[in-house]
């Protein structure tokens, strides 16, 4: 007989499209994880989709950095907030997980890495490219040799034109 393990505590901070639809199901998919909470300013959105889903509410950052329930803190907030966010996370002893990009600066990034190396914290860039499925017809066409030999391959993925393009 196999004990049970402890599912791991994860909080999404910012609650895009991105993270609704995509974050989110990954999440509530995981065998290892459990959405104990959603963060975001934006009050109706915070409290419609921790309705559905039923976990907590947190319309402030700093608030979810003493809660001792929380393991993990996946970011999928605006990238010009994930250092300052990132540090406040891996000072308050959580795992951080950020979606792309982990920072807007170089420096910055090294200075998560190091944090989270000497805390013995993960850090994680979530990064979708890879499961996309224009990369995965690209990845058979190669794999079963559908092209011949490939010598060299230069490809763009680009964002459809949005009514509200954010940061972006």
């Amino acid at each position: 007989m196999t004990m049970p393990t402890k599912k791991s505590n994860i909080i999404v901070c910012g609650l895009g499209n991105h993270a609704r639809k995509n974050i989110i199901p990954a999440i509530l998919n995981s065998e290892a994880l459990n959405l104990y909470g959603l963060c975001t300013r934006n009050n109706n959105v915070l409290v419609s989709t921790s309705e559905k889903y039923k976990c907590l509410a947190f319309s402030d950052f700093d608030e979810i950095l003493n809660n001792k329930n929380i393991d993990i803190v996946y970011l999928s907030t605006p990238p010009g907030l994930h250092y300052e966010q990132g540090i406040k996370a891996l000072n308050a002893s959580k795992h951080l997980w950020i979606e792309k990009p982990l920072t807007i600066d170089i420096r910055e990034t090294k200075q998560l890495i190091k944090l989270a190396s000497e805390s013995n914290l993960s850090l994680c860039e979530g990064i979708m490219y890879k499961y996309h499925p224009h990369f995965l017809e690209l990845k058979q066409y190669l794999t079963k040799n559908l092209l011949g030999r490939v010598g060299q391959i230069s490809s763009k993925f680009g964002l459809p034109k949005m009514n509200q393009p954010g940061f972006r």
